[in-house]
């Protein structure tokens, strides 16, 4: 099992990154991970998605979880399936409409509308946290 972050628009520094980059080394050092950037993301780009990837959506349009509820649907997806999870967090303009064709699910990280800075932050916690829940550490408390 793989997972596969894909973050469309600049890559940017400062504080919110090094959050970003932070939680992605934790994340990576419990399960197989990788985190790609796309400033300009066009058709031919889809290719890195493979036909048999699980697409997520990061889209304030999408379906809504509490933490433990996206951990179990993480452990779920890694436990019957061998396929790679690929979220995607779109840029200030969302995402092409071949990716809204592609996705297998969408996900909201909230009722409320996030930068996509913000939102990029809170997936890479939200999945360190997921892990940290399936392993029963104590990152999360109840």
């Amino acid at each position: 099992m793989k997972i596969k972050l894909i973050f469309l628009g600049k890559k940017k520094s400062g504080v919110l990154s090094d959050l970003i980059i932070n939680y992605f080394a934790r994340i990576k050092k419990e399960i197989n991970s990788e985190l790609v950037f796309f400033s300009n993301y066009n058709k031919k780009k889809i290719s890195i998605i493979n036909n048999d990837d699980v697409v997520i959506l990061v889209d304030e349009k999408g379906e809504h979880y509490d933490s433990i509820s996206f951990s179990k649907k993480i452990k779920d997806k890694i436990q019957n399936s061998s396929k790679r999870i690929v979220f995607i967090v779109g840029d200030a303009y969302g995402f092409p409409l071949e990716l809204y064709e592609r996705s297998d699910e969408t996900i909201s990280l909230s009722k409320l509308t996030f930068p996509h800075e913000i939102a990029r932050l809170i997936i890479v916690e939200q999945l360190y946290r997921a892990i940290m829940i399936i392993k029963n550490h104590p990152y999360h408390h109840e």
